[in-house]
């Protein structure tokens, strides 16, 4: 069964399905992307001095990303035109998760053509773009009602 991941499940679902294989920069990056996207009651001086803080941070990361990938991690490379090819390479009732569900369209195709045990379908419900039309458009569109976790 299907089901939609709300923001506040985003966290436990994330260090339980994929925070165990993400090296320790990739972590730091989506942990301060996460921050950006809820931040928290600041002040105009607070918000100034965490943008600050978010820069230093960035150019101290990407200084050491290297400006090419090792040999070992381009070998079995797919190249794909578009996300509806990666439908082509999905295994048919395996483990999925799409990130970034908006209506869920994409989310139908993953269910027709993969036949999914478990589709996990994530989004930051509780931001501005999401209203009660939306919500209703989406459960009618993927059959799914959302589950939102706290």
């Amino acid at each position: 069964m299907s089901k939609a991941v709300g923001s506040r499940g985003l966290k436990s679902k994330y260090r339980e399905y994929i925070r165990p294989h993400l090296p320790d920069r990739f972590h730091r990056y989506l942990q301060r992307t996460y921050y950006g996207i809820y931040p928290h009651q600041l002040s105009e001086k607070e918000r100034e001095k965490e943008r600050r803080l978010t820069r230093e941070r960035r150019e101290k990361i990407l200084e050491g990303v290297p400006n090419s990938l090792p040999e070992k991690h381009i070998d079995n490379i797919k190249v794909l035109s578009d996300r509806a090819s990666l439908l082509n390479h999905l295994p048919e009732n395996g483990l999925v998760a799409e990130l970034g569900v908006d209506l869920g369209e994409f989310s139908e195709e993953i269910l027709s053509r993969s036949h999914p045990n478990k589709l996990y379908l994530v989004d930051v419900w509780e931001g501005g773009r999401y209203n009660e039309v939306k919500e209703k458009r989406l459960e009618k569109n993927s059959g799914v009602k959302q589950k939102r976790t706290s």
